[in-house]
């Protein structure tokens, strides 16, 4: 019979011994990691196997990561183009290291045909595929995943021992990348057109860029193409289109150069000299003769040039800098007769009457204000006209100017006008929002009263604002009625004499009413006129009492119904106490009771703990 201490001695031995063998496992089968394991180490995490076998004709990057093999000296791996047995190599295994190569090869090949890929095993004499059916032993001695992050990556691992092995794959693992190049398309300046050719190529093409030959910005502005630059060098001067050979990243920018139009403008003779010109290039406005005679006494000269040229000489206006688009006008000379008249007819005004230049600014003015009966109507001006309103620089205006491009009669038409005045009544200095909006526009106490000359026979509408709060829950001030010409809130008005309007309005204060737990209050909240009494009752629930009152948090009694005068915002609480029929009623808060429940819980354990003890030694 074994000691109890030799027993104990076993027990930890087997224990120990159970705890390491599955850790010396662990280390003898994890000496060599597979494929997705190489993958992962590698950081390529996001891949997805594939049932690929054979790969598109064009160049590739190939980059060696690591070889796992035991002969990985005698490795080859090559290239076949696809019913063919050429193997071109490359990859020998002395280039890599038996583990992870670093840092890893990489080597470029271009295959105009579809290909497979294949390893060689010197030491085996076995040559494997990724095209399955050509392995000697009929097994699948690759695997290929895609790397979902760059879609044109293969990622591949080769078994090397024939009939499969220990199917790790891991005995050459490397990455297959489709090479393509970015062909950059741009413009100077930028942005101006979308030039189509922009992306991606596979190595080796060619790809052919037009630009167009203007790309117009606004009827006077454009853009002329002036060359190409590929990778900063220029390809000559008007050149277009180019061919760019995409052997690697290429940057091809479309020069452009920046062009306005010149307008010339003459109402008489031959205008020339307009057209496209380059920016900060010099133009110039034309004429041929520079005066129109009509035959019948009246005749245009020129006079000069205007717009944005300058100069007296018709035969050819001052340099004009092209640093915009431009226009050039020539100005012509003759005269007219100006008559100035009155509506209503009676209004008599200032004569300006006489002739001016034409095309000159004739300057006429009228009297703006004329008193029918001061402070309560009046004719006002509101208006020049002609036949041809477009004439006079500003037709409400009594003063402006009109211009004289043919004999011209000019009218000063004037309005009856009438003066109405808004007030309020009743509201303090402490409200300073809208009392009153009249056609549209808000008006505070600060703003009144205010007056409008309305014209005769003008509508109007208004609208005296109510409530108009100056505190929320405290005090406000509620419209009563209007006097004047309208007792509503809101009206509108047809203008037909002077008068007054007043908004009259009264104070309001709060009364916010609470109660505590077990009873309830009436009324509830709610505004109050000033000086009003407002009676309140105390109800109490079902095992309630009423206790008493706090005004504005003051105890006033137990006073019920309690009365609260509304001269100011008043907050009135009612408290009420719970009815106890009998017995003792203990209130234990939530602290105390957690406190109770540990001090039980604690007792509870010395007690236990007291027991087991005796227990034992009774034992």
């Amino acid at each position: 019979m074994i000691p109890s201490l030799n027993k104990r001695l076993v027990i930890v031995v087997l224990i120990v011994v159970g705890l390491c063998v599955p850790f010396v496992i662990s280390l003898t089968y994890a000496a060599e990691p597979t494929l997705v394991d190489v993958l992962t180490t590698l950081g390529f995490t996001n891949v997805s196997e594939t049932s690929v076998e054979t790969f598109p004709a064009g160049f590739y990057e190939i980059t060696l990561y690591a070889e796992f093999a035991e002969y990985h000296a005698t490795n080859e791996l090559s290239y076949y183009s696809v019913n063919t047995s050429i193997y071109n190599l490359l990859f020998s295994g002395p280039e890599g290291n038996q583990n992870y190569t670093s840092p890893p090869l990489n080597k470029t090949f271009s295959c105009n045909t579809t290909f497979g890929l294949s390893m060689y095993i010197g030491h085996e004499g076995h040559r494997y595929f990724t095209e399955n059916s050509l392995n000697p032993d009929w097994e699948n001695h690759s695997k290929v995943f895609l790397n979902l992050d760059a879609p044109d990556m293969y990622l591949i691992g080769f078994e090397n021992v024939y009939g499969g092995g220990d199917r790790d794959y891991n005995d050459m693992v490397f990455s297959l990348q489709l090479v393509k190049h970015y062909l950059d398309v741009n413009t100077n300046p930028p942005g101006i057109t979308i030039i189509p050719g922009e992306g991606w190529y596979n190595h080796g093409v060619n790809v052919s860029l037009t630009a167009p030959s203007t790309v117009s910005v606004s009827s006077n502005t454009r853009y002329r193409f002036n060359h190409w630059e590929l990778d900063t060098v220029s390809q000559g001067t008007g050149v277009n289109p180019i061919t760019v050979y995409m052997d690697t990243n290429h940057t091809a920018i479309a020069i452009f150069t920046l062009q306005y139009y010149l307008t010339v403008v003459s109402p008489y003779d031959t205008p020339g000299g307009g057209g496209w010109f380059d920016d900060g290039s010099t133009a110039y406005a034309t004429l041929v003769t520079g005066m129109v005679d009509h035959g019948n006494g009246t005749r245009r000269v020129f006079t000069s040039w205007n717009g944005d040229s300058s100069g007296t000489n018709y035969v050819q206006s001052n340099p004009i800098v092209m640093d915009g688009p431009k226009t050039a006008v020539a100005d012509w000379k003759t005269q007219y007769y100006l008559t100035l008249a009155t509506d209503p007819s009676a209004i008599t005004t200032p004569s300006l009457e006489g002739w001016y230049d034409a095309g000159a600014l004739a300057s006429i003015s009228t009297d703006a204000v004329i008193d029918i009966v001061p402070g309560s109507s009046r004719y006002s001006f509101s208006s020049w006209t002609t036949t041809d309103m477009a004439e006079i620089t500003d037709p409400n205006s009594s003063s402006t100017t009109v211009l004289m491009d043919q004999p011209k009669t000019v009218t000063a038409n004037y309005i009856i006008q009438y003066l109405v005045t808004f007030d309020q009544s009743g509201v303090g200095g402490d409200y300073t929002n809208t009392v009153v909006t009249v056609d549209g526009s808000d008006y505070g106490v600060s703003d009144l009263p205010i007056s409008f000359w309305w014209d005769e026979d003008s509508s109007h509408s208004f609208s005296f604002m109510s409530p108009l709060v100056v505190a929320p829950e405290t005090k406000r001030y509620i419209w009563e009625s209007t006097s004047g010409l309208s007792t509503l809130q809101t009206d509108s008005l047809t203008i037909t004499m002077s008068g007054s309007v007043t908004g009259s309005y009264k104070i309001q204060y709060y009364l916010k009413i609470t109660t505590s737990s077990g009873g309830s209050a009436n009324p509830t909240s709610g505004w109050w006129d000033d000086g009003t009494p407002v009676s309140v009752t105390a109800i109490p629930d079902i095992n309630y009492l009423f206790d008493h009152w706090e005004l504005d948090t003051n105890n006033v009694g137990s006073t019920n119904p309690y009365t609260v005068t509304m001269t100011l915002a008043h907050t009135l609480h009612g408290d009420f106490d719970p009815i106890i029929t009998g017995g003792l009623s203990i209130s234990i808060k939530s602290p105390h009771l957690t406190w109770m429940i540990v001090n039980i819980i604690a007792i509870a354990a010395i007690f236990s703990t007291a027991l087991w003890t005796k227990k034992i030694k009774g034992k």
